[in-house]
């Protein structure tokens, strides 16, 4: 299973775990974080921390040419 949670992060679900990823230049996903979920809800500060990385990644990103092949 899978879902969108917020500000492009999406998690996907097996079992107990969460991983949770975002889509970067168009086809790429990119996987930043994963927890073992232990109540209904997603921890405020591991969605923060989510946020946080794919900004970070983003902007590294602009830095980075990228060649196909």
């Amino acid at each position: 299973m899978a879902d969108y949670l917020k500000k492009g992060i999406y998690e996907l679900r097996p079992k107990d775990n969460r991983i949770f990823y975002f889509f970067y230049l168009r086809n790429n996903a990119v996987l930043i974080h994963a927890i073992k979920k232990k109540t209904k809800k997603i921890p405020e500060r591991d969605l923060k921390l989510c946020v946080k990385r794919k900004i970070r990644t983003e902007r590294q990103g602009e830095h980075i040419e990228r060649i196909e092949l």
